[in-house]
């Protein structure tokens, strides 16, 4: 309620369910802020003197959240908000109040509408008020109802409602209570007509405060979040490695988010390391400003082995790969363990590749088996001279697994890909083709679609008719959809379908309500190996080039006709205000393959091709 001003402070005792959201997102909020205040420099700082310190106005410092973005999705909400996005595009201006503005904005699609009609952009037109008498209630929200409050006090100003009949008016149109709804608009054009507005403009006011309450937040539920959006995007700005390594931790149980924001990091330079064991924690640490792993996520390495690795690397490093084991032996280090440890890449940091390491698993168990046994026999002889070191292995004479074979271990042991992600040979080629992004999918605007990603947890189901059919996930880099293959579909393209493939598969997306929570899904019509796909000629090559490129004309004649193929070529000439599109002759058509479009892109700059149907 710190937002309202004095002619507000009655209306706060509004109805709020038991557990509401805001409670869910303190609680959330809190869980990060405090993993912070663990992270250096906070530790030497007051937590108050820290908090005291973020502002809430000056150029300078909302430049560098906006560089940031203003993201807080998975601290809000259990549902995944671009609000990032909407700020960026809608409203450039990072305000507190505008923070707050948006959290309603974005739970309400018809107000996204209503932002671009009412001209908010960037603050370069007027805002448009319904009447001018309501200028002071509207203005810090563009003319637009947002508030319940707002609700309310349009009530009191057109038609002389008192803030006690105003709140009820507020709930019968939240709970769609049509009988008393009814009442009141007669009651409300009555007292307006009365107070000099006409019947027409009172109904169209009653008709839209009806559109907004039932949708509206209250105010301090609104600007609440927003204090906590701008809490964690001062820290996201200011401190983004701990930021993303307390954010990481919160959600440590959760895959699919922590993918995102894995990516969401490397996106804004953060770089997150596989797990370490000389660097070992159960959560997410920084190190010289990079996040490690938390060691928790290794599959089939339990808590157990995780603190003995803690408390045996405090005893000292380890410093190779036979002191690691022997050191970890007498605590249940096996075959098993150790896989997990060296396929998710959490022995990097002692001499040998993963390969190498992975190879004499079983020689080097044995070894520190035997040396282990040695020692007791040792000690219990009361003449026996000293303690010998264990035997050093020499490693096998291999090279490093390749990068795909590395991004499957890690895949499979800690449910993420760190090195990298077996669509990155593939980004530019990918973002040149017209397709759509797992995240992005909506049934509403689109049934069938194009989606590049990897096949990952494929499952064999047998019909009744004693056919085969699939089920598999197909993975970009921050979501997955499930996709069913029919009888039929997997007759024709089944030799696609393998472990990590990268693929592009085309289909009919659907709306799935098994088990009451809806989830779309994808009916695969065909899919297809990335690098073949430039061999399909019905996709159109679009090249795009600027005035000041012309002069470059030569050397993409030159990189077509190296890469010849059926392809129709459009070159888009952009000059100031002029566009121009040109299709190429017959004799210059073209194989978009993944060198073309990387050969195109060095020449002429990112998002110069272009590939559609």
């Amino acid at each position: 309620s710190f937002l309202h001003n004095k002619e507000e402070k009655h209306m706060t005792n509004l109805t709020l369910s038991n557990k509401t959201a805001f409670e869910v997102t303190a609680n959330k909020a809190h869980k990060l802020l405090e993993s912070l205040k663990k992270y250096e420099p906070y530790k030497s700082a007051n937590v108050k003197d820290v908090f005291g310190n973020i502002k809430y106005s000056g150029s300078n410092e909302l430049n560098k959240i906006n560089r940031f973005e203003l993201t807080y999705a998975s601290i809000l909400t259990n549902d995944e908000k671009d609000l990032e996005k909407l700020i960026e595009d809608e409203i450039s201006e990072k305000v507190y109040r505008h923070i707050s503005a948006l959290e309603v904005l974005e739970d309400i699609a018809d107000l996204k509408e209503a932002i671009f009609e009412f001209n908010v952009k960037n603050g370069l037109s007027r805002a448009k008020y319904p009447h001018e008498s309501l200028e002071d209630v509207l203005n810090e929200t563009y003319g637009v109802i947002l508030y319940q409050e707002q609700v309310m006090k349009i009530a009191n100003i057109m038609a002389n409602y008192s803030m006690g009949e105003a709140d009820l008016l507020r709930r019968a149109m939240g709970k769609k209570n049509f009988q008393i709804m009814e009442e009141n608009r007669a009651m409300f054009v009555k007292r307006a007509i009365k107070n000099g507005y006409d019947e027409d403009k009172a109904n169209e006011m009653f008709d839209l405060i009806d559109k907004f309450a039932g949708y509206g937040f209250n105010k301090s539920h609104s600007a609440a979040y927003a204090l906590v959006a701008y809490w964690t995007a001062y820290f996201k700005a200011n401190y983004p490695s701990h930021y993303y390594a307390a954010l990481m931790t919160s959600e440590m149980g959760n895959i699919e988010k922590l993918g995102i924001y894995i990516e969401d990091a490397k996106r804004h330079g953060v770089k997150v390391m596989a797990p370490d064991i000389n660097f070992p924690s159960v959560k997410f640490r920084v190190i010289n400003d990079k996040i490690i792993f938390g060691m928790t996520a290794i599959k089939n390495v339990g808590e157990g082995i995780i603190q003995k690795i803690i408390e045996e690397k405090q005893k000292g490093v380890f410093l190779n790969y036979e002191d690691f084991v022997y050191r970890m032996k007498p605590h249940g280090i096996n075959k098993k363990v150790l896989e997990a440890l060296v396929l998710s890449g959490s022995t990097d940091s002692i001499e040998g590749n993963r390969k190498q390491k992975y190879q004499i698993i079983s020689k080097i168990l044995e070894v520190a088996t035997k040396k282990i046994k040695d020692d007791e026999i040792q000690q219990m002889n009361l003449f026996g001279g000293a303690k010998s070191s264990i035997e050093k292995l020499s490693m096998p004479n291999v090279t490093e697994f390749d990068l795909l074979e590395l991004l499957r271990g890690e895949k499979e042991f800690i449910g993420l890909y760190i090195s990298g992600h077996p669509l990155d040979k593939y980004k530019e080629f990918i973002e040149s083709y017209d397709n759509i992004k797992i995240k992005d999918l909506d049934i509403d605007k689109e049934a069938r679609v194009g989606i590049f990603g990897t096949i990952a947890n494929i499952k064999k189901i047998i019909t009744k008719n004693k056919d085969l059919m699939l089920v598999f996930d197909l993975e970009d880099y921050t979501h997955k959809i499930s996709v069913t293959v029919f009888p039929r579909q997997y007759q024709e393209f089944g030799h696609y379908i393998l472990e990590n493939e990268a693929v592009f598969v085309e289909g009919i997306l659907r709306l799935d309500s098994f088990g009451g929570e809806e989830t779309l899904k994808l009916n695969m019509n065909s899919i297809i190996d990335i690098s073949d796909i430039n061999t399909s000629p019905m996709y159109k090559v679009y090249i795009l080039v600027e005035s000041k490129d012309k002069v470059k004309l030569g050397e993409l004649k030159e990189i077509i006709k190296e890469h010849s193929g059926k392809h129709r070529i459009f070159m888009a000439f952009r000059e100031e205000e002029k566009r121009e599109l040109i299709e190429l002759s017959e004799k210059l058509r073209v194989n978009p393959s993944k060198e073309f479009i990387q050969e195109v892109t060095r020449l002429l700059g990112e998002g110069t091709v272009k590939i559609k149907k």
